[in-house]
């Protein structure tokens, strides 16, 4: 059993998919429902809805998450792409400060 937390990432998706293809059993969770959780549905993985910027969230998440069978393998591709822009023009200091929000809530 392998968990991905940020299933529907891009690199979340492709590994689930690979696993799943060699006859592996995967679970993950999903911030938004998109066209990579539909995808993953289709193939009969186990998504978890989970926003990791809401305590609430990640508490329902974990409650769900005790109903799944004992993983070996957790992948973490959770992340957020904001603020984007050119890597050249980026304000790393607003980087800093989102990630620390978002840390105080987990």
């Amino acid at each position: 059993m392998r968990l991905i937390l940020s299933i529907s990432s891009d690199i979340g998706t492709a590994l689930a998919k690979e696993w799943n293809s060699d006859g592996i059993e995967v679970v993950g969770t999903y911030r938004t429902w998109s066209n990579n959780c539909e995808k993953l549905e289709e193939l009969g993985i186990q998504l978890i809805q989970c926003d990791f910027t809401e305590k609430k969230s990640i508490e329902l998440a974990f409650s769900a998450s005790e109903r799944i069978p004992h993983w070996n393998v957790l992948v973490l591709a959770a992340g957020d792409q904001n603020p984007i822009g050119l890597f050249k023009d980026v304000v790393f200091d607003a980087w800093e400060n989102r990630s620390m929000r978002i840390s105080q809530v987990c």
